[in-house]
């Protein structure tokens, strides 16, 4: 586009001006002269804007600009795509700012029109602009100011329509209205929920000031201008770009052009929080030379008139080094709720005189009472204090036989002991645990040690990928004791990093519980917490190297179980299979690098096998048989190994079998190789027969012998249907045996495949009736997991497999309408799904199987 000298004098003039509105008024006038020079036409048209904006009590000084804002109006024909141009009201960031309405009078409703302005080679801003439309149709907050529509102008600049919000920036609101400190943190609150919901969506504001944040007349702040915002993109950090930013609120780090994460926000909104408290700048600084160099060196002005514990927490988010700041925006909005509900802040230093002020500030009047009745109570503490020692050993006795019982009794017999023993275990812990959770105790010690017991005891009860007695119920109970443990802990002190470790792993069993329970948002919830508390410890301080690894292994466990929730094509999930696959990959590079880095933890290989499996999964299901080959081969020989070193470990040959199992499957479908399949087959068959004979109780073996028995029905290829059907009835004795002994142990997806399998057989064998109930159960079993997650993936296609499969029957039976009918719904699902980028490849090989039986009843109807 041509420049317009206009329209570049225009834009200096806007330049200049926004540079000046953010300089204390004082300072202004000398600012402008400085700047322009001999250009008098500049200086005054700047003094202009600046004396209309000074005159404004809107927010967006609107007689600034409206008459610039009529003529510019008027060149577009007042006009921009379906909107109504009605004045300018502002600019910022890269862009100007129209209030318009729709001009087809669909909606009456005022809206802010933001167009982006630049000059010839500088379209990289247009692309700034289009990212600033991306991230603001992410963020959905009430905080935060709407995006509601999009576009392009006649000469190609991108315009975004916002929700137009009437009110006073926070300065002038804060002026006009005079509010108790108490009002103003409350409202600072708000502004922090705002960009605590942009950093959730990996976004980093990096412009956040008093004229980006809008107050209306009801007194709730709006977040503006999301411009200079970049997209972190799931990392730590990003850089400052084109230095985009404010002096007055910028980061030392944004000063230093430096990378930025989250905590530039942080401080910038700790200079707000100064100046919304004192009404003054943190620096004092005649120029913005003098300015950014306090801003990197200088510590801030004392607080006048300011509590001590206030000006405490609003010091931390002014740190000069991030990793000193408070490590979220959600801790520093806490820290300040603290403050208000009289508690001590994170911020103060930790010492018993503090705590004992703030508890008496808090609890004056039951602190008077407390003192006439101490000299009473006197009396009587000699006489209790041999009964405090007998309750304090009995105390300690119990927390011994907890942790004996968890640690050390069932482990020792867990390698090869029957169920049975380990059921007994299990009932005395929870007795012992219970007894001791409900003393009233802040010792973290024990706090630690409880949670680390319940969630032992949850895995003994119902861990769904280990060898587990069988009662889901009680394990999703203590998960939850554990999680509540694990949060009051991680509340006391956010910045250890072994506590917020300790707390992501325990979110990770909650969410692998949920997942076992098939509830898939209330899991990937908790996946997402723990891979975001895996991500942060880096920021807080540089990890000792035991750290370090604890840190791979958080992370690749949290990457592994988002996986198997996004996508994991073998059972419950929403279906998008090559994000898992991608998570599934940075997992094990996360655990081959630990093993590296630890050779002698060779136990910690079961996480690289496990892994493998998945990967191996995900590449049959898209569609790499070869690929999927070689994970599975992989995946043996990480088992075999471990069970070389463990012959005696049942958990070692088990998870070895399995991965035989799952080699043998996919030679016999990808590469039809029978003959190598049926050893592997028949070696996964033996040793898993030989562990559920040895331990009948392990809810976890024996569903692993029933969907073995239902594997052989797939190895070799080439078995009669008759056959088959023998080895997909074993399977449904043994799931039913289980239901049986185990009731709500077996999930409802757990025998499904088989089911499926079954079905096929039942037809190649023109067994009709007994094909369309099998199928008839199949949907059932569909609409049971789809109550739970109606966006399961895995569930709605074998909806489409079981309607395939009735059509097939009907087909049969020369029942061409049902047939039809039946095909349809089958081909519709699949549609669907493939619309969506979801379909797998054998969805895809299904559709096309499908949709030749529709052509088929529909030529017989004709």
């Amino acid at each position: 586009m041509p420049s317009d000298p206009v329209d570049s004098f225009a834009r200096r003039v806007e330049r200049l001006f926004q540079e000046a509105l953010d300089l204390p008024e004082p300072e202004r006038a000398g600012f402008v002269g400085a700047q322009a020079g001999v250009d008098r036409r500049l200086a005054s048209s700047v003094e202009a804007l600046l004396r209309a904006s000074a005159s404004e009590k809107s927010a967006w000084g609107r007689g600034a600009f409206a008459q610039e804002a009529r003529q510019l109006a008027d060149e577009q024909d007042a006009q921009l795509d379906r909107y109504r141009l009605e004045e300018r009201i502002g600019a910022g960031g890269m862009g100007v700012v129209y209030r318009a309405f729709r001009a087809d009078d669909e909606f009456a409703k005022c809206v802010a029109i933001k167009i982006v302005q630049w000059a010839a080679g500088e379209s990289r801003l247009a692309e700034r602009f289009r990212a600033e439309r991306q991230i603001l149709a992410s963020l959905e907050h009430p905080n935060i100011a709407r995006l509601l529509d999009g576009g392009t102008t006649k000469d190609g600049r991108p315009f975004l329509v916002m929700e137009y919000i009437d009110g006073l920036s926070l300065d002038q609101y804060l002026t006009a209205n005079t509010l108790p400190a108490k009002a103003k943190l409350a409202m600072f609150r708000k502004i922090c929920d705002g960009v605590s919901c942009a950093h959730r969506n990996l976004v980093v504001h990096r412009d956040l000031k008093p004229s980006n944040i809008l107050v209306t007349a009801a007194g709730e702040p709006k977040l503006l201008d999301f411009g200079i915002a970049k997209l972190t993109d799931g990392q730590a950090r990003t850089e400052t770009g084109c230095g985009a930013m404010t002096p007055r609120y910028a980061s030392p780090e944004q000063v230093a052009n430096a990378p930025v994460a989250t905590s530039s926000d942080i401080y910038s909104l700790g200079v707000v929080l100064y100046e919304m408290l004192t009404g003054v700048s943190p620096y004092a600084a005649d120029s913005a030379l003098q300015l950014t160099q306090a801003i990197s060196t200088a510590a801030p002005v004392a607080m006048r008139g300011v509590d001590r514990d206030l000006e405490t927490i609003v010091q931390m988010a002014l740190r000069k080094e991030p990793a000193r700041r408070y490590a979220s925006v959600d801790q520093f909005s806490a820290d300040v709720q603290r403050y208000l509900d009289g508690f001590p802040v994170m911020a103060q230093a930790d010492t018993l005189p503090y705590r004992a002020r703030k508890f008496v500030g808090r609890n004056k009047v039951p602190v008077a009472a407390t003192v006439l009745v101490t000299v009473a109570l006197v009396a009587g503490i000699v006489s209790t204090t041999r009964e405090a020692r007998i309750a304090n050993q009995r105390f300690n006795d119990v927390r011994k036989l907890a942790n004996a019982y968890l640690f050390e009794i069932h482990d020792a017999i867990g390698a090869s002991g029957p169920t049975a023993a380990r059921q007994l275990v299990a009932r005395r812990a929870q007795e012992y645990l219970d007894t001791l959770s409900r003393e009233k105790t802040n010792d973290p010690g024990l706090l630690k040690e409880l949670a680390a017991a319940y969630e032992k005891l949850a895995d003994v009860q119902g861990r769904r990928e280990q060898g587990n007695i069988g009662d889901p119920r009680s394990a999703q109970a203590n998960y939850r004791k554990a999680l509540a443990l694990r949060e009051q802990l991680y509340s006391a002190s956010p910045r250890d990093v072994s506590t917020a470790m300790e707390l992501a792993h325990t979110l990770l069993l909650t969410g692998n519980d949920e997942l076992a329970q098939r509830k898939l948002a209330s899991a990937e919830t908790y996946a997402r917490r723990a891979l975001v508390l895996a991500g942060t410890p880096a920021e807080l301080r540089p990890l000792r190297p035991e750290e370090d690894l604890t840190v791979r292994e958080t992370l690749g466990v949290a990457c592994q179980l988002l996986g198997d929730i996004l996508g994991h094509p073998k059972f419950s999930s929403l279906g998008q299979t090559r994000q898992a696959l991608q998570l599934f990959e940075r997992s094990l590079d996360l655990f081959e690098k630990n093993l590296q880095a630890a050779p002698e933890r060779r136990e910690k290989g079961v996480f690289i096998g496990a892994t493998l499996g998945r990967i191996g999964w995900a590449r049959q299901a898209l569609g790499d048989g070869p690929g999927a080959i070689d994970a599975f081969r992989k995946s043996f020989a990480a088992y075999q190994s471990l069970s070389a070193t463990e012959p005696a470990s049942p958990f070692y040959r088990f998870s070895a079998a399995v991965a035989a199992r799952s080699l043998a499957v996919a030679s016999a479908q990808v590469f039809e190789e029978s003959a190598a399949a049926k050893p592997l087959m028949d070696q996964a068959v033996s040793t898993i027969e030989a562990l559920a004979l040895a331990d009948p109780g392990d809810v976890g073996v024996q569903t692993g012998l029933a969907d073995t028995y239902s594997s052989q029905g797939m190895v070799p290829g080439n078995q009669d249907p008759a056959a088959r059907l023998r080895y997909f009835d074993r399977a449904v004795t043994q799931y039913e045996k289980i239901d049986k002994t185990h009731p709500g142990s077996l999930k409802p997806d757990a025998r499904l495949t088989t089911l499926q399998l079954r079905t096929d057989a039942l037809l190649d064998l023109g067994q009709y009736r007994e094909a369309l109930d099998s199928a008839r159960g199949e949907l059932e079993i569909d609409d049971a997991l789809l109550r739970l997650s109606p966006a399961n993936a895995f569930a709605i296609r074998n909806r489409a497999v079981a309607s395939g499969q009735i059509g097939r029957v009907y087909e049969r039976q020369k029942k061409w309408s049902e047939a039809r009918d039946w095909y349809q719904r089958a081909s519709g699902i699949l549609l669907a799904q493939r619309n969506e980028g979801i379909l797998l490849a054998i969805g895809a090989a299904l559709l096309e199987e499908i949709e030749k039986g529709a052509a088929h009843a529909t030529a017989a109807l004709r």
